[in-house]
């Protein structure tokens, strides 16, 4: 990829990346955040961290392997006893792409999350064709409990192509100006794959 925000390749411990700012990627095929190490990773984007993503072909998060199932956690004696990090994933700030075939938050691969987590609790918004909030091909069970906001034709809020995620109560999906778009869409009819609207 031609541009990335953070990338973890490798692990003998703990990863841990924290984002309370503005990260902007102005590129074609650009990630903010990619994932593909072997071991324990975390990864939060809190309630005033922004990944914005301008170029097509991009993604927000990339999540394809690691393990993020909460499970281990590290105390970092060296800078402060009192700061813990934790294999977790939260998404609690926004996520904004602009550009065609894009995504804001993409699950697959072997990568290890605790079953019924949230992968949204903030906002993500995705402006162009072609492109999702929400893409899980892992036979896991997740939620969004935020906001999706879809801009473009031929574009879906949450895309499942393996597993469940529900849509909780105090979720919203909204598809604005777009043709051929969909809130939640199901597609390989080769896998088992299921999804839940509770919210709007």
């Amino acid at each position: 990829y031609d541009v990335l925000g953070v990338d973890f390749i490798g692990s003998n411990g703990l990863l841990y990346f924290q984002n309370s700012g503005n990260m902007i990627l102005n590129s074609d095929t650009s990630i903010g955040v990619q994932m593909t190490a072997s071991g324990r990773v975390g990864i939060v984007n809190t309630d005033s961290g922004k990944i914005e993503v301008r170029g097509d072909n991009s993604y927000g998060i990339y999540l394809n392997s690691g393990n993020l199932s909460g499970s281990y956690t590290l105390t970092a004696s060296n800078i402060d006893p009192s700061i813990n990090f934790s294999n977790i994933f939260i998404q609690a700030g926004s996520i904004e792409t602009y550009g065609d075939n894009n995504y804001g938050v993409v699950v697959n691969g072997n990568v290890t999350l605790a079953s019924g987590i949230s992968l949204n609790d903030g906002s993500i918004s995705v402006y162009g064709a072609d492109s999702t909030g929400i893409y899980q091909d892992r036979n896991n069970n997740f939620q969004n409990n935020g906001q999706i906001e879809i801009s473009g034709d031929n574009g879906n809020g949450i895309r499942v192509d393996q597993g469940t995620i529900t849509n909780a109560n105090s979720a919203s999906i909204i598809i604005q100006g777009s043709d051929n778009s969909s809130g939640m869409a199901s597609t390989n009819l080769n896998a088992l794959s299921k999804i839940i609207n509770n919210g709007s």
